[in-house]
């Protein structure tokens, strides 16, 4: 049995008690009776289907005494009217559990130790009957709580340690991770940041272990609604997020020093965009998974231009051409190149029309 700091307050209290009687246990099925010092001031009391040996006044426990129950519970202590107070310990009938600390009028109040049946323990303070205020809670199965508690849950600031070696440091209701705190993971990630219900809810920080870092909104543990995310290679995402994927507006910063702007879904551009190259190319338009797809404009570095149809990321379907130069082409394209009907036009407005294959005119 664990013997905390209020067990040696026990043993001095027993021993000053015996000075002046000594519990059944001692007598040897003598009568107690026979060994009274005063025997106005010592008892036996039988009421409420238990009996009582102890100090008393009148028929009522006052003193240092002990109580049996009729369940087979035990009280080994201090009482005043008749209650339970000052210090004392509770052997439960089950004969696992048992209480030692402060009584007030009868019920746990105060600084006390407890342990449960299944071994976890807890020493802190109690008021009645429950755990209130600062204490410590050790499970059996090796986790560990301390701080504060509001009629036995855990409720305010306090740190908690899993088996697995993670850490939470912050605040709690109802039991759970509640409010600010930091979470410190077993596989080494971290989240710095706000909590409800137990999982990570507003705004918060999360390292990850492949060197991510997200700093944004989360709703119901995962990255939902405005946030910042940075990549170890050194690209980086602003913007919307729907249960951990990029969804909505957005910018992503490229590491090859692209930057696209516009709408995101499920992680990739899908939707209006524009796509900006490190030398001056940009493309506006339509995007689908990633690719650029339906209408859109692209102004090329080189001074060329077009204007049409896309998909899979190349001119497909009907568009517009303008070289450099001054030549244009409408009319089909293909994979990129001028492929079915269409009509060419030089700088100086000579034109024909026709069909073409693979970027050469055919007749």
């Amino acid at each position: 049995m664990r013997k905390s700091k209020f067990f040696r307050t026990a043993i001095v209290l027993s021993i000053a008690a015996l000075t002046v009687f000594a519990p059944p246990a001692l007598t040897a099925g003598k009568p107690v009776m026979g060994i009274q010092a005063e025997a106005s001031e010592y008892k036996t009391l039988y009421f409420d289907n238990a009996v009582y040996y102890g100090e008393a006044s009148g028929n009522t426990p006052n003193g240092y005494g002990t109580k049996e129950y009729e369940d087979g519970g035990k009280y080994v202590g201090e009482w005043s009217n008749g209650y339970r107070n000052g210090h004392g310990t509770y052997y439960y009938a089950d004969g696992l559990r048992w209480y030692e600390g402060s009584w007030v009028n009868g019920v746990k109040s105060g600084t006390g130790y407890f342990m449960f049946a299944n071994g976890d323990t807890y020493e802190g303070s109690w008021k009645n009957d429950k755990r209130n205020g600062y204490g410590v809670y050790t499970y059996a199965d090796g986790r560990y709580y301390q701080g504060n508690w509001v009629n036995s849950v855990k409720s305010g600031e306090g740190y908690f340690r899993w088996t697995d070696g993670e850490t939470y440091n912050g605040y709690f209701k109802n039991d759970m991770r509640d409010g600010y705190g930091v979470d410190r993971y077993a596989n080494g990630e971290e989240y710095d940041g706000y909590f409800k219900s137990g999982k990570r809810n507003g705004s918060g920080k999360y390292y990850y272990n492949d060197g991510r870092v997200y700093n944004g909104n989360w709703v119901n543990g995962s990255v939902s609604g405005q946030g910042t995310m940075t990549y170890s290679n050194g690209e980086k995402y602003v913007g919307q997020w729907k249960n951990g994927k990029k969804n909505g507006s957005g910018k992503y910063y490229y590491r090859d020093g692209r930057i696209y702007n516009g709408n995101w879904v499920n992680g990739t551009p899908s939707g209006q965009g524009t796509m900006t190259w490190k030398n001056g190319s940009k493309y506006v338009g339509q995007w689908k998974n990633g690719l650029r797809s339906g209408y859109g404009k692209l102004y090329s570095d080189n001074g060329s231009y077009y204007e049409g149809e896309w998909a899979n990321d190349k001119m497909n379907g009907k568009g517009y051409y303008r070289t450099a130069s001054g030549i244009t082409y409408e009319g089909d394209f293909k994979n990129g190149t001028m492929h079915g009907k269409g009509t060419i036009t030089s700088a100086d407005g000579t034109s024909y029309t026709g069909t073409f294959r693979n970027g050469e005119f055919v007749g």
